[in-house]
């Protein structure tokens, strides 16, 4: 693979996380600023504007020196040292984020102490007796039949294409789309691409089912729009898991046919990053559609000495949500798109206990990649 199809293939993705890092705290309702329960309106206060800006400015600063290195890297190195510092690259990202994102928390933290916020107030909570499941035109699972016919395709056309292929297989080309590596006609090389599309699709489904019964966050200044606002981004979210859903299978499928000799690599390659930049750009827009629909406040229809149950004990760092009181396994998130764990529910401990460990994992193999 070539610097230029690599490089066309990585950008979409660190534009868009450097773009959600830069306007993380923008994707959260209305009432949460930085991780922190605050009354309704605040966020236009120009204290909270300046706190905003200052998380922007430092995010900027703190990613400046990395972007120049990566940019210098790609125009001056190889293509070992280039691929190992995009992947350092993609974890310093959300690593300034979060640094800088604290730093905002504990400021907020410190405001609301001082401030009595919701002292002499009556703090309610808003629940919908609706069943999660009954959600008017949430889109039908039927739409993962379309991956599912990709996967039998995949295999059925292994099965009729292998006999005719040749007692030696390419396994692996060098950057400049070479075959550097050879092996013996084996039916076992594709069936780490069937198990890996298996995979995906089982999980890409389990999130779209878990959207829908998904915990929903009731504002009580106005519930029912709050509750049609919350449909309508599970619909959205529901929408976007099912285009990657395809768009993955469809990626596999290209490999395959590659791999059965059907497809040559540079039309295989040209077709995988028309796909990519296709998928970054429906995620923008899945996105913005969704932020628009968060970043209105709602009317407030409340008398003002009823305010929303301040629950910042249950969200550590004001992200992640800790309530062993609560029997729900998924929350929606306080910050950001979708849904989380709740992290007292001993599968949400177990999950947490796999993630560290494969972050650490992945850091140090990174680390260890030779340049």
């Amino acid at each position: 693979m070539s610097k230029t199809v690599f490089l066309l293939i990585m950008i979409p993705d660190i534009l868009l996380l450097n773009f959600f890092a830069l306007y993380f705290p923008k994707f959260t309702r209305e009432g949460i600023f930085f991780g922190v329960r605050i009354p309704y309106g605040f966020k236009e206060l120009k204290e909270f504007k300046e706190l905003e800006r200052e998380y922007k400015r430092n995010y900027a600063i703190s990613m400046l020196i990395p972007t120049i290195a990566l940019i210098l890297i790609f125009f001056f190195a190889g293509m070992n040292a280039i691929i190992k510092s995009v992947l350092l690259y993609t974890y310093l990202i959300p690593a300034a984020m979060f640094l800088n994102y604290y730093k905002i928390y504990k400021k907020v933290l410190s405001i609301k102490k001082k401030s009595n916020w919701f002292e002499g107030k009556t703090q309610v909570v808003t629940v919908s007796l609706k069943r999660r499941e009954d959600i008017k035109n949430y889109p039908s699972k039927l739409w993962f039949v379309i991956p599912a016919i990709l996967i039998v395709f995949n295999i059925v056309i292994t099965i009729l294409r292998f006999p005719y292929l040749p007692d030696k297989l390419p396994l692996h080309y060098d950057i400049n789309g070479q075959v550097n590596r050879w092996g013996d006609k084996s039916f076992s090389h594709f069936i780490p691409i069937f198990l890996v599309q298996v995979g995906l699709f089982a999980l890409l489904y389990l999130i779209y089912r878990l959207i829908l019964k998904g915990k929903l966050s009731i504002s009580p200044i106005n519930p029912e729009k709050s509750q049609e606002t919350n449909e309508l981004i599970k619909i959205i979210s529901a929408k976007l898991i099912i285009i990657l859903a395809i768009v993955q299978q469809f990626i596999f499928v290209l490999t395959n046919l590659n791999m059965l000799l059907i497809l040559n690599l540079n039309l295989m390659t040209s077709l995988i990053v028309a796909l990519t930049l296709l998928t970054f750009l429906v995620i923008v827009l899945f996105a913005i559609k969704i932020y628009n629909l968060i970043k209105h406040p709602l009317k407030n229809n409340l008398d003002d000495k009823i305010i929303e149950r301040d629950d910042d004990e249950f969200w550590k760092m004001g992200l992640f949500y800790y309530n062993p009181d609560d029997p729900s396994l998924f929350v929606e998130k306080r910050i950001g798109i979708g849904w989380d764990f709740n992290y007292a529910h001993p599968v949400g401990k177990a999950v947490a206990i796999i993630i560290i460990l494969t972050l650490l994992s992945s850091a140090i193999f990174i680390l260890w990649l030779p340049l």
